[in-house]
């Protein structure tokens, strides 16, 4: 969360600057980008309309004659239009430099510009100092853009000693001015209870304010809370329909949610072809969760036509981002030679690297692998230690093959008792294999007392799974 505020803090600049913010939701309309609230019209701080009384230019040219005239307000515009390259190449350091006369000459609302370039340190040299001073200047003057930045310097630490309390005073005055990222922040604050007493009613209420002006990161935690419950009634519908504006504006984490909710389906309704349009959305702006949801409904073809290739493509992306079950899938189809030829050294490294972050599959399909030994030297150690790893994350499977190796004593100290208690976590799960060596071990009286009838209660339990040994030796019992 505070990685977020810090992306609201340099937001004003980098759309005056016309870079905007890599993979984050926009913070208000291009042409007004530095309108978070009503006072940052050109109006702010008491900067006068054109001279005539006429409505500005557009034309730089036509602007720069009327601020060589001394028009406030057309050197206002004409630095806004340098800033962001408007019908004129970028110069920030000209744009900067009108308005720091502007500031000087005690224009609120190039204060406040000012003090956000030096709070952001991109255009101009990172001073704190002087980016608080003329904040306060322009706060004091009304700006509530100003109160946002000074709230979100105490909520952070910037260039003060950081202090909740002082960050929701800023923000409070600021979001009772319309200031949809101070009403956000705050929001924050009472969600979490820094700076004020936690309050989830209120907290909703906050963002719900900033979400009906069109603020997209305060659209999608008014889903989240919504879908959850939080601060108010739950209302799925509702969410889908706040995340869906979020999503429109290219919130990814709204995109990822709608796709999620659409692939489950909302109220029995599923989607799925809306569902992957959504997650692809989000894909495209690296989302590794919605690269990975995109590569399963290609890999099976639900809501898109089944290719292999493309789920390659996918699970590839979100796998080299770290994500797990990605980096198995993708695993999967390199030994299968699905979508790409067989590559059994690509699919090892990817098991290995979803096996180190402790995914369970990944774990038990290298013990598999270390226990044949066809592909790298056999090593029962290996898999004892994989399938172990696996085991106690609940792995029906590798509870299973660890159970076996103990009754057989390869890898492992030969000990039946404790193969028995493995075969018995993974029979509780439904694993016929295991419940079927449950049923030969009491069959012969080993590390258990010998028990004809408990034999065939456990080999029942395999053969109504269609285990064919189990049904054959539950044949031959009831025979003798």
């Amino acid at each position: 969360m505070k990685m977020l505020l810090a992306t609201a803090v340099a937001a004003c600049v980098l759309l005056l600057s016309g870079q905007g913010l890599p993979g984050a939701p926009p913070v208000a309309e291009p042409g007004n980008a530095l309108a978070g609230s009503g006072d940052l019209a050109r109006t702010d701080g008491a900067v006068p309309a054109a001279q005539d009384g006429g409505k500005l230019p557009d034309d730089p040219w036509a602007l720069e004659r009327l601020a060589g005239e001394g028009d406030l307000a057309a050197q206002d515009r004409l630095a806004e239009m340098l800033f962001l390259g408007q019908g004129c190449p970028k110069d920030h350091g000209r744009a900067f430099e009108i308005s720091s006369v502007l500031a000087e000459k005690g224009f609120a609302r190039s204060q406040m510009v000012l003090g956000a370039l030096y709070l952001d340190g991109r255009v101009v040299q990172k001073d704190p100092v002087a980016a608080r001073a003329l904040l306060e200047k322009a706060a004091l003057k009304g700006s509530a853009r100003a109160r946002y930045f000074l709230g979100a310097m105490f909520f952070l630490g910037e260039g003060v000693p950081e202090d909740r309390a002082e960050a929701a005073r800023w923000w409070e005055s600021s979001a009772s001015q319309g200031d949809v990222e101070a009403q956000f922040g705050l929001g924050v604050m009472l969600e979490l209870g820094q700076g004020l007493p936690a309050d989830q009613e209120a907290a909703f209420g906050w963002f719900m304010r900033a979400a009906e002006r069109g603020y997209s990161l305060a659209q999608y935690k008014v889903g989240d809370m919504l879908f959850m419950g939080q601060g108010v009634d739950e209302d799925r519908g509702q969410a889908a329909k706040w995340w869906r504006l979020a999503a429109d504006q290219g919130d990814v984490r709204a995109q990822f949610n709608l796709g999620l909710l659409l692939a489950v389906g909302l109220d029995g309704a599923r989607d799925p072809a809306e569902a992957a349009g959504w997650f692809r959305k989000a894909a495209e702006q690296g989302h590794a969760k919605a690269q990975f949801s995109l590569g399963r409904m290609s890999n099976i073809g639900e809501g898109v036509p089944q290719d292999k290739a493309e789920a390659l493509r996918w699970w590839r992306l979100a796998a080299e981002q770290g994500h797990a079950d990605a980096q198995f899938c993708l695993g999967r189809l390199l030994e299968r030679g699905q979508g790409v030829p067989i590559d059994m050294a690509g699919a090892l490294m990817w098991f290995q690297m979803a096996a180190m972050q402790g995914h369970a599959g990944a774990q038990h399909r290298l013990g598999e692998i270390y226990f044949k030994g066809s592909e790298v030297p056999r090593d029962v150690t290996e898999a004892s230690m994989w399938w172990r790893l696996a085991s106690e994350q609940g792995n029906a499977d590798s509870q299973y093959s660890l159970g076996v190796l103990y009754v057989i004593g390869q890898g492992v100290p030969r000990d039946t008792g404790e193969g028995l208690r493995w075969f018995l976590l993974a029979a509780e799960q439904g694993e016929p294999h295991a419940q079927y060596s449950i049923g030969r071990l009491y069959e012969y009286g080993q590390g258990v007392a010998k028990d004809d009838a408990e034999a065939i209660r456990w080999f029942e339990l395999a053969a109504r799974q269609g285990l064919r040994e189990a049904q054959a030796k539950l044949a031959e019992m009831r025979a003798r």
